[in-house]
């Protein structure tokens, strides 16, 4: 009996010790449970903490916080941001884009690659590093300005104000039209690190710059003496003659040489159009000759082009050459006793080319009167096409015609009608070789006249008041304006002295180029 219960108290026993035994594996499991979920936890809290930090940081990278916040530029009272920086150097890469467009592969520039893969036109410095200087020049002239207008008390006023808004605005509707938000279509346009406040500030800052440059040259006065002497002084460069030319020229072979029998026939016909005796003749040769050899170069059935031949024989006529434009012909050309008709060979015998030239105006000044007056200009883009803009420019008339027709309201209309960027005042002293002179130097044009004219030219339509005449002959104009270029330059000289301009390179290395590869 003694040894069945001892049996009985040890199966107790090892049970009791069993059941301790599994409970404490089970604690230690659960413990191990625990702490596995405890590091699970804390990885996906670490991963979810980081997805943050990155988009965190994604968004700091995107919005131009950084560049914002950077100085690249500076003076004592102003400074540009690295995003203002960016604004500078993407602005004028877009308009030299859009200002060669076809013809950028001409300068060696292809948008769709890096700029700093591509050599500029000095051929020893990058494309990037061209549009870098460029804007750091631009920022340079507008920072050294502005504090030229502070220390003058030259201000922003609310008109200056409203011309900025008015180019905001442009893009903020350009921006709705593409169906974007404004700050994300100025970013595409100018770089990510860019929005509207930071354009905002760089327009400011021109706007600013331009007002005290205008200041500073309109506080110039000169004398009619004063434009005698320089007049003078430079007389060469305010002297022309008018005069038709054309080239005769043999074509080198493969090995850059050329056929004596070549040569002989360009000469030949050289002889013959300098032994006309009119610019009428002169250009009814030049026609024949490029109908013979066009004609000799057409395939069969093809159609001549005599548009282009035609064309070619308006753009014989070379106008207001001055001597030191006129090269090999120059001491020809100027001599005293030209006259009209007389003509003169700069030859090449070597390479057989033959320059023909026949004076059609010999020696002259523009001492004709300079006209005042305003226009309103009408873009065909801006218009849907050349018809758009024509007739815009038709209900423009009609606004004019049914007005009180003064000056002031027709200055008031072109800041309701014209094309953002345009004077809205009187222009003084314009001279003819404006797109739109023709209509004020109409010969019964009289002050107060409005009217239209369309220029292929300029894709648009201007509508012109003409005020009157101006206060100074062409040659007067010309002279006035090298006498302010020339005292503006030493002005601006002496302001680079006074007022410094910090640059901080690493900041402005930070600029980067907006991509162009599809547009």
């Amino acid at each position: 009996m003694a040894n069945d219960a001892k049996t009985k108290m040890e199966i107790q026993a090892e049970r009791k010790a069993q059941k301790l035994e599994r409970k404490a594996k089970e604690k230690k499991a659960q413990k191990k449970t625990s702490v596995k979920n405890v590091i699970i936890v804390v990885c996906v809290i670490l991963m979810f903490a980081l997805a943050i930090a990155l988009f965190a940081y994604k968004q700091v990278v995107t919005s131009g916080i950084i560049e914002r916040s950077t100085t690249a530029m500076s003076t004592e009272n102003y400074k540009v941001s690295v995003s203002m920086m960016t604004y500078f150097f993407n602005s004028g890469y877009q308009n030299f884009a859009g200002q060669y467009g076809d013809y950028l592969s001409s300068f060696g520039l292809d948008t769709s690659k890096s700029l700093k893969e591509q050599t500029s036109m000095d051929g020893s410095s990058t494309w990037y590093d061209y549009f870098l200087d460029s804007a750091k020049s631009q920022a340079e002239q507008l920072l050294v300005l502005c504090e030229g207008a502070k220390a003058n008390g030259v201000t922003l006023e609310d008109e200056d104000y409203d011309e900025i808004n008015e180019a905001l605005n442009n893009y903020k509707t350009s921006a709705a039209n593409y169906g974007y938000n404004a700050n994300t279509y100025v970013k595409l346009i100018f770089g990510t690190s860019v929005n509207l406040k930071d354009m905002k500030k760089c327009l400011e800052l021109s706007q600013l710059a331009s007002k005290y440059a205008t200041y500073v040259s309109e506080s110039y006065e000169y004398t009619a003496e004063d434009y005698k002497t320089y007049f003078d002084e430079n007389a060469d460069s305010y002297t022309y003659v008018d005069y038709v030319k054309y080239t005769f020229a043999a074509t080198a072979d493969d090995d850059g040489n050329y056929a004596e029998e070549d040569i002989a026939a360009m000469k030949a016909k050289s002889d013959e159009l300098l032994a006309t005796d009119s610019v009428d003749a002169f250009k009814e040769y030049v026609r024949a000759y490029l109908v013979e050899t066009e004609t000799a170069k057409l395939a069969e059935d093809a159609t001549l082009d005599e548009a282009t031949i035609d064309s070619t024989v308006a753009g014989l006529l070379t106008t207001h050459v001055t001597k030191e434009s006129a090269g090999n012909a120059a001491d020809w050309a100027f001599d005293a006793e030209r006259k009209v008709g007389d003509t003169f060979v700069d030859a090449n015998d070597e390479k057989g080319s033959y320059t023909v030239y026949m004076i059609s105006n010999t020696s002259y000044i523009d001492d004709y009167t300079t006209k005042n007056g305003a226009y309103i200009f009408l873009s065909n883009s801006n218009n849907t096409d050349e018809a758009g803009a024509v007739a815009k420019a038709d209900e423009v008339i009609a606004a004019w015609e049914a007005s009180d027709k003064t000056e002031k309201t027709f200055l008031d209309m072109t800041e309701e009608y014209s094309d953002a960027g345009h004077i809205h005042e009187i222009i003084k002293n314009i001279k003819k070789d404006q797109p739109y002179s023709d209509l004020l130097y109409a010969e019964d044009v009289v002050p107060g006249t409005v009217s239209k004219i369309v220029s292929t030219e300029q894709e648009g339509v201007f509508v012109v008041y003409y005020a009157g005449d101006g206060e100074l002959s062409a040659w007067e104009a010309d002279v006035d304006s090298a006498l302010r270029n020339e005292q503006y330059s030493a002005d601006y000289e002496e302001m680079t002295a006074t007022y410094t301009v910090t640059t901080v390179d690493n900041a402005v290395n930070k600029v980067v180029p907006v991509s162009m590869a599809s547009k």
